[in-house]
Order: structure tokens, then sequence, then C-alpha cells
């Protein structure tokens, strides 16, 4: 598939598609969309940045043109991905169209969610704790979606998400389309597939726990107390936006302040911050008001920010999964990126079990170099 053209889509989507700057199908999308437009259960598993979204999200929108009453739920694990998932069905709905899309998530009144729920929709895009919280309230229901996708199943299971899942799983109607989209792959995220859907077709594009191969990836041997000044030498030399990782709240606090303090133009994004504060931090990175975003490791799913040029880990990821999820918000949909991640000595041995996994350089006892 050389274009979107080559699809069966409708006039008005491919419209869409082109007022967003879509024109060439990533492979997932030329290895999904097809089968989710024959109605065929998927289970997908693709690198971080391959362009998942738009892979579901493009047939979903198909099918309900054809159906004006059907009814379409999307689960993600954080508001953040669902806002971007929201956000990305509202530019390829067409505007005069019958059909409208409503976020359900957390960090938002309930009560303005009850207002919007009191109008007609036709795809809901939720987190399971916040929908779950409406269904036990009945303030909607899942029994008529005929169109199911889950979006990171894998991030859901690790986010203790799996009863929430089952009890969702139990007001959704038999027969219905489903797709499961997922970036790894384990023994339990098969068994949450293998629970949501009917006879799937699989569709591998990547290995487990690989990295994007256009993201130029590099190791910085660091002493702790040097870390600051060195961030800020890389920060220096680096054009384009730049997401910068830091284990906790505190300390992403704390360095956002210190950069702020050095004349950076930064904004940051955690646990602690308000709803309001992040959509703020987000538009002004997104409209590169701010060049440098500070954020836990809350960002290192479900931002689809285009511009993000250079990823760096301050501090290194609990796990490495976390590291292949981080690095994944540079290098999307075919562009090129660049990440570093510092490394103090006391931390060679964990960075050498990421480094092992994912065939990256190895720093020794006695030396660490770019």
């Amino acid at each position: 598939m050389k274009s979107f053209g080559d699809f069966p889509l409708s006039e008005e989507i491919l419209n869409s598609l082109d007022k967003i700057g879509f024109v060439k199908p990533t492979p997932i999308q030329v290895a999904a969309i097809p089968l989710l437009l024959k109605g065929q259960d998927v289970i997908a598993r693709a690198e971080t940045g391959s362009g998942k979204t738009a892979a579901f999200a493009i047939p979903l929108v198909e099918h309900l043109g054809k159906n004006k009453k059907a009814k379409a739920l999307v689960l993600a694990p954080t508001r953040e991905l669902a806002q971007q998932i929201e956000g990305f069905f509202n530019q390829l709905l067409p505007q005069e169209g019958p059909h409208t899309v409503v976020g359900i998530y957390g960090g938002v009144d309930i009560r303005k969610q009850f207002k919007k729920l009191q109008r007609p929709y036709s795809i809901i895009v939720a987190t399971p704790g916040r929908l779950i919280d409406h269904l036990r309230r009945n303030t909607l229901q899942v029994s008529k979606c005929q169109f199911v996708v889950i979006d990171e199943g894998d991030r859901m299971l690790d986010m203790g998400f799996g009863p929430q899942l089952k009890e969702i799983q139990k007001g959704l109607p038999k027969t219905r389309l489903t797709s499961f989209f997922t970036a790894t792959w384990e023994k339990s995220v098969t068994r949450l597939a293998q629970s949501y859907l009917r006879q799937p077709k699989t569709v591998y594009l990547t290995k487990p726990s690989s990295t994007v191969s256009t993201i130029t990836q590099s190791v910085l041997s660091v002493n702790k107390e040097d870390k600051e000044d060195i961030l800020m030498d890389e920060l220096n030399r680096r054009q384009g936006s730049i997401l910068v990782f830091v284990k906790t709240k505190h300390e992403t606090h704390n360095l956002f302040k210190h950069l702020k303090e050095f004349g950076f133009q930064v904004e940051e994004i955690h646990g602690d911050c308000t709803q309001g504060q992040r959509n703020k931090a987000m538009a002004q990175f997104k409209s590169e008001q701010v060049k440098i975003l500070c954020a836990t490791d809350v960002a290192a799913r479900g931002l689809d920010i285009q511009s993000v040029q250079h990823v760096i880990n301050f501090d290194l990821p609990v796990n490495s999964e976390d590291y292949l999820h981080r690095i994944g918000r540079t290098g999307r949909n075919g562009a090129k990126g660049e990440s570093v991640t510092f490394v103090t000595r006391e931390e060679y041995g964990k960075w050498n079990r990421i480094a092992n996994k994912f065939k990256l350089e190895m720093l020794g006892a006695s030396e660490g170099k770019k």
C-alpha cells in the first residue's frame, strides 16, 4: 500500500487524512487496517511510535460511517494516551457527520462528564478506572459497543487494571469487533487478549522488546554530582524539542526549577501536576513555546508528539520495558530521533541488563563513553 487511497475508505475519511497530513501508511497500518475493515478481530504487536492509533481508528470510523447507530469503546491505560486518541478521532471524524467522541478519564470533574454523556455520542475513549466509575453509577453503558479497542494492553496489566478489564468485559456484547494493540508481549498479555477476542488474526511486526530503528541511541557515563551540569551541556548543543525523563515526581520538579533558574524554556509533567497544569505543559511543548519537557514515566506512554527530536534519560528507568517506551517518544512514524541515557558508575549493572536486552552499548567497570 503506497497511500491511504489504496484502502477501500470513504472520501470523507480520505479527505480528513489528507488534511492532517497522513499520506503513506506505516507497516502496522498496512497490516491491520484491511483485516479490521473486513470485520476480523486483530491482535497487533508493533513497536512504540509505529502508528497504532491510526491503525485502529481509521477502520473504526469507516465502520461507523456505514452504521449510524453503532457505538465504539476504546480503552487506554493513561489519561494522556486517552486524550491523544480522543484528539485523533476528532481530527478524523467528519465535522458535519453524525458521530462524536467523548473522553472518559480521571483528572477531570466527573460532573462535567455526566453532562457530556447526556448528549449523543458514538465513540467512548476511556481509562478503565474512570469507566468503571461511570458503569457503577449507571451513567453510561457499554452493552451496545459493537466495536472495542484495547490499546497498550501490556501497560494495562503493568498498571494493575486486570480486574477492571474483566468487569468491563462482562458488560460488552458477545458479538463485536475487537482489536488489541500492544508494544510488548508476555504470557499475561496473551491471556488478556484471548479473553477479549474471538479467533483473531495476529499481526507481529516486531520482536518483543525491540527498539525503534530510526532512533540513534547512546549512553553517557557520568558522576552523580555532575549530572545537572552535563544535562545542561546536552540541552545547549541539541536543536529541537527535548523530553527529559526523571525518576520521581519530587526530583522532576526540582530539575524543572533548576533548569528554569538557568534560563531554559522548560515545563514539567508528573503525578503531582493538576490536569490543568498537564494540559498547559503539553500545549506549550507541542506548540514549541517551550523546548524542554521534564517528565516522570507518566509521559512514557501515550504522548504522541510528532516534533520530539530528543529523549534524555536523566535517570535510568525502573525496568527495561520502560526504557523502550521512553525512547519511543521520539523517532515516531518513521521520523529520525536521538536518545541519550545517563548512567552513574553505581548503575552499570542495571544499565548492562537493559543494554543486553536491547543489544546496546555495555559499560565496563572502569569505563563508559558516549
